[in-house]
């Protein structure tokens, strides 16, 4: 009878693994910031299941939302991101699930941010699939969960696997022999 046990991994291991993580995260979550931060077009799904375009951003731990003006300053505040419940997206969206017919392509960019007390849902609608991951992923990381968004794994795995590859060539390149003085410096002679 045979069992497979699962390897440990060595501590140091374990602990470059750990640290090549936090680096990817960050790295990854620059992008998603950035994108955040500086605010993106995006259709606010109404009550009656119309479209509209507005702006959205998120400054100072809060999701504004406004008119899509030049004026950042008139964003009226929607809600506080320590105040998110939960991030439901695609097909599992309150006016998705509502509706019969639907654009497949644009319902994987659809969310809804739902408050704490339960009378708040925010419905949304990206642009594209990136401003979709950014926004949800960026979210989930500031509520304290993980990234779920395939693209965002995927793109924590690959900066991982860069990290670590850089770090392996940093660790084994030899740095060349120095050659010795000269004996002297007369080199005319």
């Amino acid at each position: 009878m045979s069992q497979t046990k699962e390897k440990k991994q060595p501590l140091y291991l374990a602990k470059i693994n750990q640290s090549l993580t936090y680096e990817a995260e960050n790295m990854t979550l620059t992008s998603y910031i950035k994108l955040v931060e500086k605010g993106t077009k995006i259709e606010v799904i109404g009550k009656s299941g119309k479209l509209q375009l507005k702006f959205l951003r998120s400054k100072n731990n809060k999701v504004l939302i406004g008119e899509i003006s030049k004026n950042l300053e008139a964003m009226t505040p929607l809600v506080k991101i320590s105040e998110i419940s939960h991030i439901l997206v695609g097909t599992a969206t309150t006016s998705v699930s509502k509706t019969k017919k639907f654009d497949a392509e644009k319902i994987q960019n659809y969310f809804t941010l739902c408050s704490q007390d339960g009378k708040s849902v925010f419905e949304f609608c990206a642009q594209s699939r990136h401003e979709f991951v950014a926004w949800v992923d960026y979210l989930r990381y500031k509520t304290g969960w993980k990234m779920e968004e395939q693209e965002s794994v995927q793109e924590l795995e690959d900066t991982k696997e860069i990290l670590l590859q850089l770090a392996i060539l940093n660790r084994n390149t030899k740095k060349p022999p120095i050659p010795p003085l000269p004996m002297n410096y007369n080199f005319v002679d």
